[in-house]
């Protein structure tokens, strides 16, 4: 009897045991089984939006490359030439000056003492060379009338050897007075011309950029007064990698922007090409200059030159409303999956050949029916 209900027990046991063990599995293969939710019932996502889906176009595109470069033009530092104080500043900053126009004036006082000194050093060497000159004529007669007398007999040889020695060194004496005269003349020539530049005159057309000094200042020769920009067109330099120097040529038109000119592109051309290729970072100098002057724009601004280097041609293309964020990619992807399933979506980059530059345009092509771009 005892046997007989143990019998039951037994079999209810494994039928509990064999139920639990097959749970995980139908749990799992549901879970395998079940079609992905969609994006709303995601916590934390957004819905799925309509996604338009376009045709592509193949068409031709422009390959520019853009460079950082700096707006420059000439300048010219005006700098006392003496010593001195400066007397008067006529020009403020920003002010505009004319080519040949006096813009300061340095207090010449010591320069003209220093003139009056050399001149007057000048004349007495010029002097004491007149004296020697007559000095060396006299030993030249006085040695040829004892040559005279030698022939005679009425001198002897040792005179005559002594009065042609004397000759010799006053003519070594007239030689080193010379090179004297010649210092002296220079000096005084130098002293003249700080004395004529303590008037600082425009060397151009241009603008005041810098002014260092205000009257009362006291300066030596080289001390900066005022800095002067040359007036005109701006030009832009910068630097382009020698892969392309194949397509950059004197000629070639820029589009040139900067902070000041906001979305204004300013059209140039391209002057000058270097000569040489950096080694530091294979690099080349390319320097432009603008087509038209702009008030906004001023030597020294940073600039961002964009130039055309050719076109690729049949390039595919698609509308900007058929792009999607990166965000709804794996939605997108999903739903597309779910309306083409025979569709693929693969993203593809395109490289720019030969220019060492790649479109940063990350598409998506579903199928080849349409591309959408990222």
């Amino acid at each position: 009897m005892t046997e007989r209900m143990e019998t039951p027990s037994r079999a209810r046991v494994w039928f509990v045991a064999l139920s639990l063990g097959l749970l995980p599995l139908g749990a799992g293969a549901w879970i395998y089984l079940k079609p992905p939710p969609a994006t709303s019932e995601r916590t934390g996502q957004a819905a799925a939006r309509p996604v338009r889906i376009d045709t592509a176009r193949s068409e031709a595109i422009p390959l520019v490359a853009e460079y950082r470069g700096e707006l420059t033009t000439e300048a010219a530092d005006l700098s006392a030439e003496g010593t001195g104080r400066v007397l008067l500043v006529h020009k403020q900053l920003g002010d505009a000056v004319k080519k040949g126009e006096v813009l300061a004036v340095i207090d010449a006082s010591e320069t003209r003492r220093l003139l009056a000194e050399a001149e007057a050093q000048a004349a007495s060497c010029d002097a004491v060379q007149k004296s020697n000159h007559a000095r060396v004529e006299a030993a030249r007669v006085e040695a040829e009338r004892a040559a005279n007398l030698a022939k005679l007999k009425a001198a002897s040889e040792q005179e005559v050897l002594a009065l042609e020695a004397q000759v010799k060194v006053l003519e070594a004496e007239g030689s080193a007075g010379v090179a004297t005269c010649s210092a002296a003349l220079s000096r005084v020539q130098l002293v003249r011309t700080q004395l004529a530049k303590s008037q600082l005159v425009a060397p151009f057309d241009g603008l005041v950029a810098e002014r260092f000094l205000d009257p009362g200042a006291s300066v030596s020769p080289g001390t900066p007064v005022l800095r002067i920009v040359r007036g005109g067109k701006l030009r832009v330099r910068f630097r382009a990698s020698e892969q392309h120097l194949g397509r950059l040529k004197q000629g070639l038109t820029i589009s040139v922007s900067t902070i000041a000119s906001a979305d204004k592109k300013l059209v140039g051309t391209i002057e000058r090409i270097g000569a040489e290729v950096s080694r530091v970072d294979r690099s080349v100098a390319i320097e432009g200059v603008l087509a038209e002057e702009s008030p906004s724009l001023k030597p020294g601004m940073y600039a961002v030159v964009r130039v055309e280097l050719g076109r690729l041609d049949n390039a595919t293309t698609v509308p900007s409303s058929a792009r999607l964020s990166i965000a709804e990619l794996s939605v997108c992807t999903r739903t597309v999956s779910a309306n083409r399933r025979n569709s693929a979506v693969r993203p593809e980059r395109t490289e720019l050949s030969g220019l060492g530059m790649a479109n940063s345009t990350l598409k998506v092509r579903v199928a080849s029916l349409a591309t959408l771009e990222i």
